[in-house]
């Protein structure tokens, strides 16, 4: 049994290191925790998380669309770029009066049976399916009000946090048995097995208890989830997959759990309350850079009125989270002893003779 043991172990070890591989796409935004006890943004592409007990993951992205009171702005293609998805040329436009079905299935939002609208998770495609069908029966004139209502709602920080807390209480016991498990795992385990070879009789002992606390765990796991997502029965069913066919993932079972915890908020909020307020401060000032250059492309169709809503909420997101405008924008302290100027929003230092910044396309600044 010795022999079975150290053989199977490096392989459940590399089961374990592969569970941790999250991958990040180019419209999604992610949040991982670190072992200060902070959060810090992941880029797209494959990424390494979620290697402790208790370690976090949380997913969030742009929204699919652009929602206006007349209707939606859809990417016409999938490239991914910010700046192709906010331009009216690369979108198609699709009004209320035209939305004849509307379902959700998983992740994935369809709209009149053939056009498709990919989101973060299950709860977002709920959320966002739920908001369309409540604007295709309003009129015209109300639905300006509800959009900038939902908008405000999604950038609520108050209620990001209060989802955050409820995640956090009830994991509690859970986080304590992933890291009874991973300790065991990773510590005793290895020992009796290389080190200081166990007895057969105590090899037998202590996968026993991994295997009662697995199965402890497991249940936890399950009850959490339900707790959390009472209408997700899909992403039940995928956890339970996923703890069957590689039981090492309890060790970190947090990470499947909080990765749709925040999905139904904005970005920026999620941002706002998880990031060190200097990384927030530079998504503000891109984002709110972003705004300003795309509410001028077009008139048509609510698309002006739809960003200076979103300029709107991002406003009263910083009175929130108790930040100025002046701060955000707060000159920058100077790295390059020759800069003479600096980009206002993505904060590049620039030498004598230039004038704009060639990625932002905006006035540079003196220091």
């Amino acid at each position: 049994m010795l022999e079975v043991a150290s053989i199977l172990y490096p392989y459940l070890v590399v089961l374990y290191l592969a569970d941790c591989l999250f991958y990040v796409g180019k419209k999604h935004v992610a949040f991982t925790s670190t072992l200060g006890g902070g959060h810090r943004k992941l880029g797209s592409g494959l990424h390494l998380a979620g290697l402790l007990p208790g370690d976090r993951f949380f997913m969030s992205a742009k929204r699919p669309f652009i929602l206006t009171a007349s209707g939606i702005y859809r990417p016409r293609n999938e490239t991914g770029k910010v700046s192709a998805q906010h331009q009216p040329e690369s979108l198609d436009f699709y009004p209320f009066a035209a939305m004849e079905a509307l379902s959700a299935d998983g992740g994935t939002l369809t709209l009149n049976d053939s056009v498709t609208l990919p989101t973060t998770s299950p709860q977002e495609a709920r959320l966002l399916l739920g908001r369309l069908s409540e604007l295709g029966k309003q009129v015209y004139s109300s639905r300006r009000a509800a959009i900038e209502a939902s908008l405000q709602r999604d950038n609520d920080p108050e209620k990001v946090q209060a989802a955050y807390d409820r995640w956090s209480q009830k994991t509690k016991f859970l986080n304590l048995m992933s890291a009874l498990i991973f300790a065991s795992f990773f510590a005793l385990l290895p020992t009796g097995l290389y080190l200081a070879p166990l007895t057969a009789s105590q090899m037998i002992g202590l996968i026993s208890f991994l295997l009662l606390a697995y199965l402890i765990t497991f249940a936890a796991a399950c009850r959490c989830h339900k707790q959390l997502y009472p209408e997700d029965t899909g992403g039940l069913y995928k956890l339970i997959a996923t703890l069957l066919f590689s039981p090492v993932s309890v060790m970190h079972v947090s990470v499947h759990l909080t990765r749709n915890l925040l999905a139904t908020f904005d970005f920026m909020v999620v941002s706002a309350l998880l990031l060190p307020q200097e990384h927030f401060k530079g998504m503000m000032r891109r984002e709110l850079h972003l705004i300003e250059k795309t509410r001028i492309f077009s008139d048509k169709f609510g698309w002006e009125d739809y960003w200076r809503m979103r300029s709107t909420v991002m406003h009263t997101l910083l009175k929130k989270v108790s930040l100025t405008i002046a701060e955000v924008f707060a000159q920058p302290p100077k790295n390059d002893p020759t800069a003479v100027t600096y980009c206002p929003v993505c904060r590049t230092e620039y030498r004598q003779g230039f004038n704009s910044c060639s990625d932002c396309a905006v006035p540079l600044k003196t220091y």
